[in-house]
């Protein structure tokens, strides 16, 4: 069986294609992708997944945006809000923000409550993206 060398079509015993008109010597064994297409990398030994995997591939369920900022108006001390939106940032923001209120007697604590308005004045989806799956972590 001979292949076209320009589009990989069975050329028979002709010189000419019948597939692409093309005239060129038939080739046998592996034939160059048609031009304009690229070609995929080879497989070895790795499976492919139709589903995402977990850990950090898998997505993050949405956060209630009214809940967050509840958190954040009474227990925004404690830096609880940052840890219920979850993101690695956000943590350590919490992290942070516990600090600021031991060292300060409580005074840091007018940072989460901004913090509340500022989620309950966002829409949904403005708030999905920004403080879930932005990883927005102050204001």
């Amino acid at each position: 069986m001979a292949l076209c060398a320009n589009c990989g079509f069975e050329q028979g015993a002709g010189s000419y294609c019948p597939n692409c008109g093309s005239r060129s010597a038939p080739s046998s064994g592996t034939v160059p992708p048609p031009p304009g297409q690229m070609q995929q990398a080879p497989n070895y030994g790795q499976q492919q997944y139709s589903q995402p995997m977990g850990g950090s591939f898998a997505p993050k369920p949405p956060k209630d945006k009214v809940t967050a900022a509840l958190l954040a108006i009474f227990l925004g001390g404690f830096g609880v809000h940052k840890f219920y939106l979850g993101g690695g940032k956000q943590k350590t923001a919490g992290i942070i923000q516990l600090v600021l209120s031991l060292f300060t007697c409580g005074v840091a604590t007018i940072i989460p409550f901004i913090e509340g308005i500022l989620y309950l004045t966002k829409d949904d989806q403005q708030f999905q993206a920004e403080y879930v799956y932005g990883g927005k972590d102050w204001f």
